[in-house]
């Protein structure tokens, strides 16, 4: 009880959070969590009416329970009201099946792309029988335009029209859910639209700190590209100081990946306390007066988050800039607060402000790297004492690094799949240059008009930025420099987690209990990964992805994939399509085959079943005789299909037909009706998702 109670905000956190989680999972109901905060309300009148809970010391850990309702339903509700799509008013309510007419408002800068423009638009009203009706909610549209000749900019209000549509989820295995992705930004439904369309009605002359801080932003992204002529140096060091990563190059991001250092280009926690450390030493002197000092910090705490503004308020540095802004106010009213505290409250408070925070990886990551840092750090200091303060700088910065990396790496696993193995060199190499870096830079952000200093110092930025890209390609190119196809499931995550706190909670207090809990924790670890194992082992099933345009199909077989790809894909499409799924199986060994432009691939599977592939049926074609006897196969069509279904039975009789997403709509939804007239079963790629089929 006496831990506890030194960490009050970090028992309700819990709770909030456990309630935002079954909102966005829709494991319950408004009406639970109101009945919840009803009776969390409730009971707490009856404990401080009758005394249940301040009596003898056995009871007083009843006096918690009714604030868990309480914030259990809160989180509940802060998530529920924070999704509009829940309102009467959501513009989703008024689209129809033809074309409607569309009021929005340009919530974030627009964003460029090869084929056109992508809108975040936040709707303001549309046409319903006449009259323009205020409405609600957030639509992604995207504009068609290659030779970008639409303009527009932030707070700019458009009228379009076309039909809204919901996002779709994923359509393959294990792959990155998108649509997942921009629930959690609010975002529901997209559009897509020609620059005919779409046009701007009224441009954003009012006063905003988000559209004046984004200009700003551009202003200084405008002066590292005069002075900096690389196109990978530019793309780092716009990511290390403004947070912009539209301009890094994918390998090089890759690399820093790869040494375990791509942390260095997400603006957080480091780059904040940097700015605040340079800031409060150009304020120091505003401390020796009275009235000045509250002054200095009230000017801190606006220029962090005014820094944060400039860097488009990622989760990382949003938890950073909460987090100091607490430390920053205990200094202010001379109050030293605890650090974990300090990182439950700015949690909580973002958490009220956007509830979906809690599924942000970049917010993950950097939280329990704090959480490393802070809790493990002062365990792993202690393990060597350095002979000289050049040694002992090293190695803090190294036990540093090792906590940070030991709070994270299981989340990194189950994220990325991949472990950087010299995480500790890089880490070393690394942060000072990115130090160096990042104030030079910002000296030059702010002298580039005095020529000499602003040359020196945009030299000094280029030569340091140069110095971080070689370092990490070298890192990336050693031999073993990651550790790739690392699984971890959900459940196994949790696990992994439970057994890291309960280990070093053994280690800080030496309980005898902690230490049995612990070994029962790691038999349930090793229990998981038994049974996935045997599971990988013991399967056997064929897949077909939806790969666009393309062909994509996997027969995966104890552990094994073969993978037939349409002819001249490459290896990163293959990945970026079924690597999820054949990570998640374990999968050692794969064989790639490309088939040939032939319109005929025929294979048969381990249980017999034939599985006939036809990419493109012209009108009257014949194809050999042979797929006449394929009669329980799986017959999987692509390409462009110009004849009936009545022709095609007349050649093949399968058991289940298949229908890829490179197949035209209108031919593939024909085909579907009349295969289900026929009595065969069919499987649309393109509206169920991947087929997947286990050979028995």
């Amino acid at each position: 009880m006496k831990i506890w109670s030194r960490f009050p905000v970090f028992r309700l956190i819990i709770p909030f959070a456990a309630g935002i989680i079954c909102c966005i999972n829709s494991i319950s109901n408004l009406k639970i969590a109101i009945i919840s905060l009803a009776f969390g309300i409730v009971v707490a009148f009856l404990f401080t009416w009758k005394n249940w809970a301040t009596g003898k010391y056995a009871q007083r850990w009843m006096a918690g329970i009714p604030f868990y309702f309480c914030f259990w339903g809160l989180g509940f509700a802060f998530a529920w009201f924070y999704q509009t799509i829940h309102f009467k008013n959501h513009f989703s309510e008024y689209v129809t099946k033809d074309k409607s007419y569309f009021i929005g408002e340009l919530y974030q800068p627009p964003v460029t792309y090869s084929k056109g423009t992508k809108l975040f638009t936040r709707m303001l009203a549309v046409k319903d029988a006449g009259k323009w009706r205020p409405v609600r909610g957030n639509l992604l549209i995207y504009v068609k335009d290659s030779s970008h000749l639409f303009a527009c900019a932030l707070r700019d209000k458009i009228v379009f029209s076309g039909k809204p549509q919901l996002v779709q989820g994923s359509h393959n295995p294990n792959s990155f859910d998108y649509a997942n992705y921009l629930h959690s930004k609010e975002i529901w439904h997209q559009l897509f639209t020609d620059i005919n369309q779409i046009m701007v009605v009224e441009e954003n002359h009012s006063f905003s700190f988000y559209a004046k801080a984004t200009a700003l932003r551009d202003i200084l992204l405008l002066k590292l590209k005069r002075f900096l002529v690389s196109e990978q140096e530019l793309g780092v060091a716009s990511a290390l100081l403004l947070g912009y990563e539209d301009w890094l190059d994918p390998e090089l991001e890759q690399s820093y990946s790869l040494a375990g250092v791509l942390h260095v280009l997400c603006v957080s926690g480091m780059h904040v306390g940097l700015i605040y450390g340079v800031m409060a030493w150009l304020l120091s002197f505003m401390e020796k007066k009275s009235w000045l000092r509250h002054f200095r910090y009230f000017l801190l705490i606006l220029l962090i988050w005014f820094y944060a503004l400039i860097t488009g308020f990622s989760p990382s540095i949003i938890r950073a800039c909460a987090m100091l802004s607490f430390v920053i106010a205990g200094k202010w009213m001379n109050k030293e607060a605890n650090v974990y505290n300090l990182l439950c409250c700015s949690c909580l408070l973002l958490f009220t402000m956007d509830p979906f925070l809690i599924l942000s990886a970049g917010f993950q990551l950097s939280f329990l790297a704090v959480c490393g840092i802070v809790f493990l750090h002062n365990l792993i200091l202690p393990l060597w004492v350095p002979p000289n303060k050049i040694l002992y700088r090293i190695w803090e910065l190294m036990s540093i690094s090792i906590a940070a990396q030991i709070a994270t790496f299981p989340l990194s696993i189950f994220l990325f799949h991949q472990f950087p193995n010299y995480f500790l060199l890089g880490n070393l190499a690394i942060i000072p240059l990115s130090t160096l870096v990042m104030y030079s830079g910002l000296i030059f952000l702010v002298t580039d008009w005095i020529p000499p200093v602003g040359w020196l110092f945009g030299t000094i930025t280029s030569w340091g930025v140069a110095g971080l890209n070689n370092t990490v390609k070298f890192l990336g190119n050693l031999p073993g420099s990651v550790t790739t196809n690392l699984y971890l499931s959900g459940e196994e995550l949790l696990i992994l987690y439970l057994l890291l706190i309960v280990f070093f909670m053994w280690l800080v207090y030496k309980y005898r209990e902690i230490f049995f809990f612990g070994m029962l924790v790691m038999i349930f670890f090793m229990s998981f990964k038994m049974v996935q194992l045997y599971r990988s082992n013991e399967k056997c099933e064929l897949t077909v992805f939806d790969a666009g345009k393309n062909n994509l199909l996997t027969v995966v077989t104890s552990r094994k994939a073969f993978i037939m790809v349409s002819n001249g894909v490459n290896e990163q499409f293959v990945k970026r399509t079924a690597g999820e799924y054949l990570v998640a199986n374990l999968v050692k060994d794969t064989i790639i085959y490309h088939a040939p432009d032939s319109n005929l691939q025929q294979f048969k599977l381990n249980n017999g079943v034939t599985c006939v592939m036809i990419n493109g049926w012209k009108k009257y074609q014949i194809f050999p005789s042979s797929i006449n006897s394929t009669a329980n196969s799986i017959l999987i069509l692509s390409g462009k299909i110009e004849v009936d279904a009545h022709s095609m039975l007349q050649q093949i009789k399968p058991t289940q037909i298949v229908i890829s997403t490179s197949c035209q709509r209108k031919n593939a939804l024909k085909l579907m009706a009349a295969f289900k007239t026929a009595g065969i079963a069919t499987h649309d790629i393109a509206a169920a998702g991947a087929y997947q089929y286990e050979i028995k």
